[in-house]
């Protein structure tokens, strides 16, 4: 129930007109004649919940404690509680806390590898570690720098832990996740080296380029990794050839963080955005760039509803994570005003999902 806490949140705020969940939850609400007895559950019910996900936070810091990037790597974004706060959004459920606790700790990571590649590395540095990443093994780390060779071997030890808490039918799923950081990083480096050259990408390249830097490709593909026998290998295969499903996320994902990011984005002095390079090359103001990319962006929820309500061989119960991924993205960016990159505006919703138990 955690995540279904702030569900007006969901539908309060129309950036596009879709509805942002299929299947609302059933809201308890007190007639003449309420029922105590079920408000007494459901409230037991959020606490033992919220219970067992202040656990979960505490085993993450802690790991996150003993990488200490806020000392090691300063120009990094310290994001460790907002990264679980957006998987609670991806799966809530109690039996997915192994899921929830590996999938918390690679979107931190790739935040890690985003900045890196975004805002500190030289090209020479970039190139390298991407060649390094593509080798995957930790000898090739005596060739980086030392903050670099902290983040790979990071990177590679976060992939063993994760091997090593697979059961043994489960532990192919790991080289999905290995593949999943190489693509990624791939992204990261062109982003890099057109940078490097100046070089102003046309509206369909950056576009390409960064549907995979938005990181959600890879990270519907993580999402799966920690779950049950429901992740078949056959849904690895799925989630890999980039159905439209995942490619409609992947463009609601980018359309809004261009357009919520964009004042960001600028202040960094990084790679013209998708934004950018549709005003150029279609000569055409911010104002109406923004009404394209909201027009896009609905079209993109009609694709996810409709993959949605459509039958598949992958099962519906991982489907959802990836429309989860979005409808949290959605409410992050938007009702919370950027939160994942303006912790303050999620502040006291974290309080009230991790801190505050409900009076019983």
């Amino acid at each position: 129930m955690a995540c279904y806490a702030d569900y007006n949140l969901l539908t309060s705020f129309t950036f596009c007109d879709v509805p942002l969940s299929i299947h609302p939850p059933r809201l308890y609400k007190p007639e003449k004649t309420p029922n105590h007895v079920i408000l007494e559950l459901a409230k037991l019910d959020f606490n033992i919940v919220q219970a067992l996900h202040c656990e979960e936070l505490k085993a993450i810091s802690l790991w996150w404690k003993d990488f200490n990037p806020k000392e090691k790597l300063g120009y990094a974004r310290d994001r460790i509680i907002e990264s679980y706060f957006f998987i609670t959004g991806v799966y809530f459920e109690p039996q997915f806390s192994r899921a929830r606790i590996i999938l918390a700790k690679v979107i931190a990571l790739a935040t890690i590898l985003d900045d890196t590649y975004d805002i500190h590395a030289t090209l020479e540095e970039c190139r390298q570690l991407a060649h390094v990443v593509e080798r995957w093994d930790k000898k090739s780390a005596e060739i980086l720098d030392e903050y670099l060779k902290l983040v790979y071997l990071t990177l590679i030890n976060l992939c063993e832990d994760i091997e090593n808490e697979l059961e043994p039918s489960e532990k192919y799923r790991a080289s999905y996740l290995i593949e999943g950081f190489k693509t990624l990083i791939r992204s990261y480096f062109q982003e890099a080296e057109w940078l490097a050259q100046g070089y102003f990408p046309t509206f369909q390249e950056r576009l390409e380029v960064s549907l995979v830097s938005s990181a959600i490709p890879m990270l519907c593909c993580a999402s799966f990794v920690g779950m049950g026998d429901v992740a078949t290998k056959e849904a690895f295969l799925w989630v890999n050839q980039n159905p439209d499903m995942v490619r409609a996320a992947s463009e609601v994902a980018r359309f809004i963080d261009d357009v919520i990011g964009y004042e960001r984005e600028h202040s960094l002095e990084e790679l013209p955005s998708v934004l950018d390079c549709y005003m150029k090359e279609q000569n055409m103001t911010k104002d109406a760039a923004v009404i394209r990319f909201e027009e896009w962006t609905r079209d993109g929820w009609r694709r996810l509803n409709q993959a949605f309500l459509e039958p598949t061989a992958v099962s519906p119960v991982l489907i959802e994570r990836i429309f989860n991924f979005i409808a949290t993205t959605h409410v992050l960016y938007i009702h919370m005003r950027n939160g994942f990159n303006e912790p303050t505006n999620v502040k006291k919703y974290i309080s009230l999902l991790y801190v505050e138990p409900l009076c019983i």
